[in-house]
């Protein structure tokens, strides 16, 4: 749990006293006395010292937003980017158990998408010296063969842009370069770009787009505007920075928790979109709505969610 712009002053309740426990002691013992750990949480060192016993009497405690953002912060990333126990232990310390869930449910949506470009079930198109073939969806070499494409370009327009970046990396309050959320928004970001082979060359691809930057920089002699790959990569930037100006994943997970568990079920949007399609006034209407059940009824069958009656989709004006 990082720092968050607005957190100074909160109280953050403790739900686990024993694994909140057993981080200060740790945190004491890495210290070598009290003294330095409470210089390290910024904490007298008789508030410290009230943190060593779990609490016996009833009902919670709180502790300052800021002594827990400090109590991370003092077990670092490991050197490959491991996460230290001590977070695990300060997560069930400060989480519920659906705001525990929550977080799962957020690494487990998080880990296959950033390997989701890598792990598709179709063949592509590859150039070579005598012309182009095609690699079919079982071939063994395709997932290294995408992989390594899409990482070949990340480092490539990383390199070529470099400040083109800087705000994504600052509106990503979790911040480390190894770190999902922002390793995701950048495979976002680039993804369209690899569609070139996957699509028979007919999408446009980003080593098109590099030679005409290229074209254009030697004609203009100076980079006087955009070329369109930076505008592509601007805008989607600037998408993946409305999506992540927001609190961390423990705030998240922690409001996630709170909310009203008499809040009504989730509609059945298929149904909702048919409705909406049967109420649509006006052609333009009809036509908006009748376009989105199209997509929705193609990826439902797609997925085996539910049969549909294509003629269901065509009704009168």
């Amino acid at each position: 749990m990082s720092q968050q712009p607005g957190r100074r002053g909160k109280q953050v309740t403790i739900v686990d006293e024993e694994a909140f426990v057993t981080v200060v002691n740790r945190l004491i013992d890495r210290a070598g006395s009290v003294v330095a750990a409470a210089k390290v949480l910024g904490l007298t060192e008789g508030a410290l010292r009230t943190y060593r016993k779990p609490k016996r009497h009833p009902g919670k405690r709180a502790v300052n937003a800021d002594t827990v953002d400090g109590l991370y912060a003092a077990f670092p990333l490991g050197p490959d980017g491991q996460v230290p126990e001590e977070w695990d232990l300060l997560d069930r310390a400060f989480l519920s158990e659906e705001a525990h869930l929550a977080l799962t449910s957020y690494d487990n949506w998080l880990d296959p998408r950033t390997e989701a470009f890598a792990k598709r079930r179709t063949g592509r198109w590859a150039r070579v010296a005598e012309g182009v073939y095609w690699i079919p969806a079982g071939d063994s070499r395709i997932r290294g063969i995408r992989l390594g494409e899409l990482y070949y370009l990340i480092g490539l327009l990383l390199s070529k842009y470099p400040n083109l970046w800087t705000p994504l990396r600052t509106a990503d309050k979790q911040y480390r370069p190894e770190h999902g959320r922002y390793m995701l928004a950048i495979i976002r970001i680039v993804e369209p770009l690899l569609e070139a082979r996957e699509s028979g060359f007919i999408e446009v691809g980003w080593e098109e787009l590099l030679e005409e930057a290229k074209r254009q920089k030697r004609i203009t002699r100076k980079a006087l505007r955009r070329d369109r790959l930076e505008e592509f990569l601007a805008a989607g930037v600037q998408r993946e920075i409305i999506l992540m100006k927001r609190d961390s994943n423990e705030d998240r997970a922690y409001a996630a928790a709170q909310q009203d568990k008499q809040q009504p079920a989730d509609p059945d949007w298929g149904e909702l979109l048919m409705q909406r399609l049967q109420n649509a006034q006006t052609a333009r209407q009809k036509a908006a709505w009748r376009e989105a059940y199209n997509v929705y009824a193609v990826m439902a069958n797609n997925l085996g969610i539910r049969k549909l009656d294509p003629r269901s989709l065509y009704m009168d004006e």
